[in-house]
């Protein structure tokens, strides 16, 4: 076996890592233009980029809010509540007929007719079931607060 059967492959490797070597700084971004229109910004800007254009914390932001608007329905519940309800009929002349469609009687009664209800309720006792869910609430809302300061440090 000559000398050169085993340099061979490692000649070869050596050459594809040059190859490889200069067609990566060959193709080097460095677009002069950009950097110098490019804004210089401190560190605690870039943070606050960040922050401000996290989906994570913009998720956790809502969520969040979404708590914090089911404790507001959760202590609804406990208000009085007081529904209207109102309606208005009207039947046109109405005919009776004698056989079949022989002669026609017209009635004359009172053919308009309005109502209106008035309903109110107060939740007295619910087995402490309301207190309980307000409680929950809190808790969720307090949970993902937690996660959202986590989030944001």
């Amino acid at each position: 076996m000559s000398y050169w059967q085993f340099r061979a492959p490692n000649i070869k490797h050596l050459v594809l890592v040059l190859l490889c070597r200069g067609s990566n700084l060959s193709f080097a971004q460095q677009d002069t233009v950009s950097l110098v229109s490019a804004k210089k910004i401190r560190l605690d800007e870039a943070i606050l980029l960040g922050i401000k254009n996290n989906r994570q914390l913009k998720l956790a932001n809502a969520d969040l809010a979404i708590a914090n608007e089911n404790v507001g329905q959760a202590k609804i519940a406990k208000m009085p509540r007081i529904n209207l309800n109102g309606g208005y009929n009207y039947i046109g002349d109405p005919k009776l007929y004698n056989g079949f469609y022989e002669s026609q009687v017209t009635v004359d009664y009172y053919n308009h007719q309005a109502f209106a209800n008035v309903v109110s309720s107060l939740p007295i006792y619910a087995g402490n079931a309301l207190n309980t869910r307000i409680n929950q609430q809190e808790l969720i809302t307090q949970m993902q607060a937690i996660c959202c300061e986590n989030d944001r440090s």
